[in-house]
């Protein structure tokens, strides 16, 4: 079974800063399978007058299904603290070839002016019920 959870202690955060590169003020998720690491996202959460967004600034993985679960584990993280927007800087997707660009793209990022980007709607989906309950 695939797991994706944040890594809460500052420890592990620091260990995986320092081995991927990561900020070290980074949030970071990771993901496992039956009890191996198979990929991280680092992400920060920016608060303006203008929007709520989710910044993806890292992230490694061998294949873009991970990838794709953790960039969708980093958009949901950032919808729960009220992101509106989900953007992902260049360092974090690499170029056309690269397999965490794959992932991006499979969640609904897109390329514009040099900058990844998605609506937070677009990818993560709220039921009708959690909506109005304010689940």
């Amino acid at each position: 079974m695939i797991e994706v959870h944040v890594i809460d202690d500052a420890a592990g955060r620091s260990a995986a800063a320092e081995k991927y590169g990561f900020s070290a003020d980074s949030i970071v998720l990771a993901a496992s399978e039956n009890g191996d690491e198979v990929g991280f996202v680092a992400l920060k959460m920016r608060y303006s007058p203008e929007e709520a967004a989710v910044d993806i600034t890292g992230m490694t993985c061998d294949d873009a299904d991970y990838g794709e679960m953790l960039v969708r584990a980093a958009v949901s993280y950032g919808e729960r603290r009220g992101a509106e927007s989900c953007y992902a800087v260049p360092d974090a997707w690499g170029d056309e070839s690269d397999v965490r660009c794959t992932a991006m793209k499979r969640a609904g990022l897109r390329l514009n002016d040099g900058v990844m980007s998605v609506p937070v709607c677009n990818v993560v989906h709220m039921c009708r019920s959690c909506a109005e309950t304010g689940k």
